[in-house]
């Protein structure tokens, strides 16, 4: 998905394993754009930021720890 703002490509913030298999839920807006569109919407930016990243970093804690187990399985 791309930023409403810019254009970048935006992180994936959310990822579950449902019914269907993976579902990844990325972004509204690039980490550079987050604080104009939180502004805008009457929010904290500092908070809707650090909510950003501690969003990213679990995701990509989550694809780490997986894949850690992957390996361990596989050999």
């Amino acid at each position: 998905m791309q930023c409403e703002t810019c254009g970048k490509e935006t992180p994936v913030v959310r990822r579950f394993i449902g019914f269907f298999g993976l579902n990844e839920t990325h972004s509204r807006w690039c980490r550079e754009c987050l604080p104009a569109a939180a502004t805008a919407a009457g929010l904290p930016p500092d908070d809707v930021v650090r909510d950003f990243d501690r969003c990213v970093e679990a995701v990509a804690a989550g694809r780490t720890e997986y894949e850690e187990r992957k390996r361990r399985r596989s050999g």
